[in-house]
């Protein structure tokens, strides 16, 4: 998530009367900013205040581009805080639509700031993190593969501005330290042009979009911004001063964005369909090149050790979703995927649970593809045994964790797991049927902390899959009528009892005997 936009602030002097309607787009940009302080303020502990300051804040910039439309750091700071909203759990829950109806009003609101500003790394960043949140929950007629193809496209675009700016200022640095003041450092116009070399695409990406491409009024319009935010102290001393910061490039900073790209990259894979050999070849060339090309670039691969088991999660599940992608093409043989996804994750995790989660879920896609054979026989049985148990170490190390978040999920996500074991013994395998009943009551004991967690946390989804899914439990120990019930009664328990068959928690078959049909 890109940091907010920060201000220095010169000292305003106080005054027992109201605050002044703001007439300026200095003036609602200070009433918007303090507005988004006051609910960061109250965002851990009461949501619906915060979320109230946080409204404010967005009435300030609307009503600021309503007087003031070309000024890019409130179309650019309504845009960030429409997404940042969308990006807390509890906050969510307050605000009015759909997250599908957020994140496009979110979207729109960051297309309108590129075209005051086209080639702001913040915005380009922050318009393309909205655009992979919005292909994350898009139904399949959205096409989500064009919203992460243009996401891929604006990274790409901020990420070749903060290696330029990196350069520069890097340059300068040496220049500074040897006595030479000639270069100088970077600033908040030192974005690359798109007739820059460095600027063109990598060679995979689809054309820009119509509305980011730049016209000769956006150009000049982004080169005079940078001056419009300072006020005049000296004439108006009781005025408050504003001045953008303008943060240095660091290798942080380029290594969010490359994580970005692969966190991108990885979500395409799953919506590439496995016939589709142009789009394979595109997400492996695009790996190469910018992705991987930068990584072990000799001016900063060896920077990047500082974040280093971060990019090494990115890629490992980069690695595994591609992995997926092209076995379901029959690009790869099975016995290359599983060397893939066994030597994926070969870092330390253990203090991370979102690594030891991710690669929990890769070996869960790992079973799939085997379990998608049909081989009820060995060595698959065995394959599978061995890979659900991976998995589970995995899922139960991260939910020991202190830190771990979202633990109903990782719950939900332990019960699925013991009941594809526990299947397993359904079909042959030896050690799964004779632990049969174990793995069914710590299925549900799973399911059932899961519940308990999601309702606690407002996380009505899992909630619900974990209740229906508890029921699915119950029904194999002979109590089916409450499934059943369920079932009839609720549409969103039909969406999970459907999910939970292609997952393989429960088959067709087993739902019928339960006198369930229709799956």
């Amino acid at each position: 998530m890109p940091k907010p936009k920060q201000f220095l602030k010169g000292e305003k002097k106080k005054s027992k009367h109201a605050a002044p309607v703001p007439t300026t787009a200095d003036e609602f940009l200070e009433v918007g900013v303090e507005h988004e302080e006051a609910g960061e303020k109250w965002r851990g502990g009461d949501a619906a205040k915060s979320t109230r300051f946080f409204t404010r804040a967005l009435d300030a910039y609307e009503g600021g581009l309503k007087k003031f439309p070309d000024s890019f750091d409130l179309a650019y700071n309504k845009a960030r805080l429409q997404y940042e909203m969308t990006q807390h759990p509890k906050i969510l829950p307050q605000l009015p639509g759909t997250l599908l109806e957020l994140l496009k009003t979110a979207i729109e609101s960051s297309r309108y700031a590129l075209k005051l500003d086209s080639e702001n790394s913040d915005a380009l960043f922050n318009a393309a993190q909205a655009l992979c949140s919005y292909a994350e929950v898009a139904k399949d007629d959205d096409l989500p593969s064009r919203y992460l193809e243009e996401a891929l496209w604006l990274f790409e675009l901020c990420l070749n501005n903060q290696l330029r700016a990196f350069d520069k200022d890097t340059a300068a640095a040496k220049a500074a330290a040897e006595g030479n003041n000639d270069v100088e450092m970077a600033d908040n116009d030192d974005t690359i042009p798109y007739d820059s070399p460095r600027a063109e695409p990598s060679g995979q990406m689809p054309p820009p979009p119509s509305q980011f491409q730049p016209s000769s009024a956006m150009l000049a319009s982004s080169a005079s911004s940078s001056t419009s935010l300072a006020s005049n102290t000296q004439t108006q001393p009781q005025e408050t001063a504003w001045a953008r910061i303008v943060e240095p490039v660091t290798i942080s900073t380029i290594l969010d964005t490359l994580s970005a790209q692969l966190q991108t990259l990885t979500l395409l894979t799953k919506e590439v369909p496995p016939a589709d050999t142009a789009a394979i070849q595109h997400i492996v060339n695009y790996y190469q090149n910018p992705i991987l090309s930068t990584l072990t670039h000799p001016q900063y691969g060896p920077l990047f050790v500082e974040r280093e088991d971060d990019i090494k999660l990115a890629i490992a599940n980069y690695q595994c979703a591609a992995a997926d992608l092209q076995y379901n093409a029959e690009e790869i043989d099975l016995r290359k995927y599983d060397h893939i996804v066994s030597n994926a994750y070969d870092f330390d995790m253990s203090n991370s649970p979102e690594a030891l989660c991710d690669a929990g879920e890769s070996f869960l896609q790992f079973h799939a593809a085997v379990a998608h054979l049909g081989m009820h026989c060995e060595p698959y049985l065995t394959q599978r045994w061995v890979v659900l148990g991976k998995a589970q170490n995995h899922f139960t190390a991260a939910w020991k964790l202190p830190d771990a978040q979202h633990k109903e999920k990782i719950n939900a996500l332990r019960g699925d797991v013991d009941m594809l074991r526990f299947q397993l013994g359904l079909v042959g395998h030896k050690d799964a049927k004779k632990n049969g009943a174990v793995l069914l009551k710590n299925a549900g004991i799973f399911y059932n902390g899961a519940k308990i967690t999601a309702e606690r946390d407002g996380v009505r989804e899992v909630a619900v899959e974990a209740e229906v899914k508890s029921l699915i439990v119950k029904a194999f120990g002979g109590h089916v009528s409450e499934l059943k019930n369920v079932e009839l009664a609720q549409e969103v328990s039909k969406k999970v009892i459907v999910e939970a068959v292609a997952d393989g928690v429960v088959t067709s078959a087993q739902l019928a005997e339960f006198g369930i049909n229709g799956y």
